[in-house]
């Protein structure tokens, strides 16, 4: 007869070994050159191999939870690449309502919205909610669920090559090659749509 208790502590323990497996297999992928690596091997058309899948998978996943704590929209946002089938997601949240899109929505300038990465989303910039989960984005007034909006749309895929940087302290950056992901939109483990983020006037 299994024994319920001893079977289940099993199952805990083995969960953590995986949970710490990646952790670690996802810092060395930050630290090191794996994903310089990858990328040259993608570049020269050569196929890449199931760890090196699975560790972009883990990175990927990182982004996920670690934005839960240093943006939560996108984190969202990156989630849904994961488990939606859906082309096009509503996100209502102010959050994303930056010093810049609300002198940009008082000015009614709309259209393209881009920011500067490598200093947009430094920990301590007033832009970072807005610039990790849009950029780049479309701005528009549109009328959602009956209200007048401010609307931000940006197509959340991996396609166009980016490496992009995020300044946690002075003392601590970290690169990601962006572009790896779009290896897994191409398998259809991640699946691209576009983001309407709205909040009422």
């Amino acid at each position: 007869m299994i024994n319920i208790k001893t079977a289940g502590k099993k199952l805990i323990q083995i969960i953590c070994i995986i949970l710490t497996l990646c952790i670690f297999n996802g810092i060395y992928w930050l630290v090191s050159d794996r994903q310089e690596l990858c990328l040259k091997k993608i570049n020269n058309g050569n196929p890449i191999s199931l760890y090196e899948k699975i560790s972009i998978l883990n990175l990927h996943a990182g982004i996920c939870t670690i934005g839960c704590f240093y943006c939560s929209d996108a984190a969202y946002a990156n989630f849904q690449m994961l488990i939606t089938n859906k082309n096009v997601i509503y996100l209502h949240s102010n959050k994303w309502l930056t010093p810049k899109i609300r002198a940009r929505f008082k000015n009614k300038q709309f259209g393209r919205m881009a920011w500067n990465g490598d200093i947009d989303y430094a920990l301590n910039s007033k832009e970072k909610d807005g610039a990790v989960l849009l950029n780049w984005c479309m701005l528009s007034e549109e009328h959602i669920n009956g209200k007048q909006c401010y609307v931000a749309k940006c197509c959340y895929t991996w396609k166009v090559p980016s490496n992009t940087q995020f300044k946690i302290t002075n003392f601590l950056t970290i690169r990601i090659h962006e572009e790896l992901f779009y290896e897994l939109e191409k398998l259809g483990i991640l699946h691209p749509y576009k983001l309407i983020c709205y909040y009422e006037k």
